[in-house]
Parts: structure tokens; C-alpha cells; sequence
């Protein structure tokens, strides 16, 4: 019984954190609408490792990982500086030198990269996992997290399948969306480094 409350809670953890338009979401949102969904869940799949990874990171260290967050500055100025640098760049890049970029970086690898710069997924696992704890939720046996982790995949899979399947209908509906995704994604970007900043 405890193996169905790890895969369903997990699969549940993972899609409140992946449903919500984010910088992995817009980007499968734009690979599918203009190669095909296939194209676009490669993206998927890097994006899913990563966020088993920030999960596993989670479960073993996140009590200690949050306190090095707030006790070393330099890893938070660090986290901004790649989120604005690299926000900048997909501003500047515009539409135009899309497809270029697109196949200079493996989909797969850049799904990995879009999910590793989002600093605020790892955090969101940190603050899943203790609330997971505080309602007994979860345990520590090796059997458990397993399971948890095998539903974080299937979670962020499902959610980014989701986006892949439905790409050219919500793309194809918004013309503003479709010609402006760069931009869109280096304003997330942007915004995500200024938050850091106020926090």
C-alpha cells in the first residue's frame, strides 16, 4: 500500500510543479509545434531526468541544501547571473535564429539544461518533500523512494505529454504566442532572476 501512496503522490508533487507554463513547458510547447510532438517530448525526456534528479536531491540532502541556499550569497548571485544572461540571450535571439540554435544542442541535452538552470524546481522539491514528511507521506526505505522516483518521471512525462499533443492546437490558436516564444522564455527567465534578487 505504501508503494501506490509513493508512485500517486509523486505523480500528484510533480504535476502541481509541472503544469503551470514554465521555461521546459514553453519550449515543448514550441519544438512540437514546429517539428512534431516526437521532437518535442526528447525534450521531455531530458527535462524528466533532471527533475528525478532535483527529487532524488531533495529526499537525500534538503534540509542541507536549503541551509547552504541561504547561508552562501555568492550561489544565489551565481543562480541570477545565469537565469538574466541566458534570458537575455533567448530576448536577442529572437525568432529568427531559432531553428539554428534548435539543432545546435541536442533536444534531449537541452531539455536536461532548460529543467537544470530552474533553480526554483529543486527549491519546490525541497519544500515538497518536507510537506510530504510532515503529513506522513513519505518514508525513507530504499523501496519508497524508489517507487516516488519512478512516479516523479511518470508525473513530468504525462504533464510535458500533455503540452507535446496539444502544441500546434494552442500554438496554432495564438498567433502572438507562436511568432513571440523566444521572447516569452527570456522574460521568464528575466523575472525569474529578478525574484531571486528580492528574495
Amino acid at each position: 500500500m505504501s508503494y501506490i501512496v509513493a508512485f500517486v503522490s509523486a505523480i500528484i508533487v510533480t504535476a502541481i510543479g509541472a503544469f503551470p507554463f514554465g521555461l521546459v513547458n514553453l519550449s515543448v510547447l514550441n519544438i512540437s509545434y514546429r517539428r512534431g510532438a516526437r521532437e518535442g517530448m526528447r525534450i521531455a525526456h531530458g527535462a524528466s531526468l533532471i527533475e528525478v534528479l532535483f527529487g532524488f536531491t531533495a529526499v537525500m540532502a534538503g534540509v542541507l541544501l536549503h541551509r547552504l541556499y541561504k547561508e552562501n550569497n555568492y550561489i544565489s548571485y551565481i543562480l541570477v547571473a545565469i537565469l538574466i544572461i541566458v534570458g537575455i540571450f533567448f530576448l536577442l535571439k529572437g525568432n529568427s535564429a531559432k531553428e539554428a540554435t534548435d539543432h545546435n544542442l541536442p533536444l534531449l541535452v537541452k531539455g536536461m539544461f532548460l529543467n537544470l538552470i530552474s533553480v526554483q524546481v529543486l527549491l519546490y522539491w525541497i519544500i515538497a518533500i518536507a510537506f510530504l514528511h510532515d503529513h506522513s507521506l513519505f518514508n525513507n526505505s530504499a523501496g519508497f523512494i524508489l517507487i516516488f522516483l519512478a512516479g516523479i518521471w511518470a508525473g513530468k512525462m504525462g504533464v510535458l505529454w500533455i503540452f507535446a499533443r496539444s502544441g500546434r492546437v494552442i500554438l496554432s490558436k495564438s498567433q502572438i504566442l507562436s511568432k513571440n516564444i523566444s521572447r516569452i522564455i527570456g522574460t521568464i527567465l528575466i523575472i525569474a532572476g529578478i525574484i531571486q534578487i528580492l528574495k
